[in-house]
């Protein structure tokens, strides 16, 4: 979904926006993959659900960010 909306998103911008929102892409892929790597250490002390919380974070930041991207897209598409 995330990727999906990226480009629907990259198919109705200008070049500028494109520009910004691919900045904006890679500083939040920074962002995952940085909280990607503290969240097992947050959780190193829950024991056997260690796997499933960590997994249930991972999925939590993924799915906030495609929401804000089909937001995004929808909002731009119902102006014009």
């Amino acid at each position: 979904e995330m990727n999906k909306y990226y480009d629907l998103l990259m198919g109705v911008l200008d070049k500028d926006s494109k520009k910004r929102l691919e900045k904006s892409q890679n500083d939040w892929t920074k962002f995952r993959d940085s909280s990607f790597d503290f969240i097992p250490l947050y959780f190193q002390d829950i024991g056997s659900y260690q796997g499933p919380t960590i997994w249930c974070d991972k999925v939590r930041i993924i799915k906030a960010r495609a929401l804000d991207l089909r937001r995004y897209y929808l909002v731009i598409k119902a102006g014009q």
